[in-house]
């Protein structure tokens, strides 16, 4: 359990510093350097110290929802809703994973769900319709629905897919979570890299000296340490389990911030993660249950 505690204090580093980068260039251009970036080191690691160095063990349909959904969405529709919105209110968007998952799970892979399973994701998504709900008009908002609060939902329920494809390629098809990290990143990458010139985006960094600390701490500590850890655990543990612990992030991140900056979650964000929180107990009990 103290592995699953301290992946997801490095995740919780990964938000600030995907804040900070965002200030000093498009959201685009983020996305195409991370995943391009990201995905070559950690391919070049898997040839140099995986006894199996083959690339490519089929499963074409499965690697591209695996690219197109758990990398390219969940990348693009993130970053360009963190741009409008605070460290903690992403934060707080970010934990209905583990309530993605289980749903997909039930969804794609027929896993059965019980009475605590539903009331779980019932209320977890009750409890996250504030975060979504500006309080006001503008830009990026309808009827005072903010639609960057939305794109980073859609992107969390990417990512939870995303999760359950990693799974199944790693332990149906013999895919090493690097692999699966790095064809992932490349892949999406690529992808986000035809979207940008097909909308003709306006590739830009601010300061170059600064983006590039950040960025290199932000691909050693999320990309080759996280996420490689994370698809390695994913052996050990049931994916809707193992997304449970999400409900740590807004935790680490609030009490990050409010070191940092003073600043506590509003009456809104507390409000959705109680709620939240009740569904995700209920999906702890029943995992407790079962095991």
């Amino acid at each position: 359990m103290y592995q699953i505690i301290l992946l997801q204090c490095i995740f919780a580093l990964g938000v600030p510093l995907n804040k900070a980068l965002l200030s000093y260039c498009s959201f685009l251009t983020l996305t195409i350097i991370r995943l391009l970036f990201a995905g070559s080191i950690v391919l070049i690691l898997h040839l140099f110290f995986s006894k199996d160095k083959t690339i490519y063990k089929g499963q074409p349909l499965l690697l591209m929802k695996k690219i197109f959904f758990g990398s390219f969405l969940k990348y693009t529709l993130k970053y360009w809703g963190f741009q409008f919105i605070s460290t903690s209110h992403m934060a707080f968007l970010l934990h209905t994973t583990p309530l993605w998952t289980g749903f997909f799970d039930y969804i794609f892979y027929q896993t059965p769900l019980s009475y605590y399973n539903i009331a779980g994701i019932f209320l977890g998504f009750v409890g996250s319709l504030p975060l979504l709900i500006t309080g006001y008009h503008d830009a990026y908002s309808i009827s005072l629905i903010s639609l960057p609060s939305i794109a980073i939902m859609i992107a969390v329920a990417c990512h939870s897919y995303g999760i359950l494809c990693t799974k199944e390629l790693i332990i149906k098809h013999s895919y090493s979570p690097f692999l699966v990290t790095a064809i992932g990143s490349l892949g999406a990458g690529i992808l986000a890299l035809i979207f940008a010139l097909i909308i003709d985006h306006r590739f830009y960094i601010t300061d170059g000296q600064n983006f590039s600390m950040l960025f290199l701490a932000l691909v050693v500590i999320n990309n080759i340490i996280g996420k490689s850890w994370h698809t390695m655990l994913l052996k050990r543990y049931n994916a809707t389990f193992l997304a449970c612990s999400d409900y740590l992030y807004p935790c680490l991140i609030t009490i990050g911030t409010y070191i940092a900056t003073g600043k506590f979650p509003d009456i809104k964000q507390l409000i959705a993660f109680g709620i939240s929180i009740i569904g995700l107990s209920l999906f702890r009990v029943s995992i407790s249950n079962q095991k």
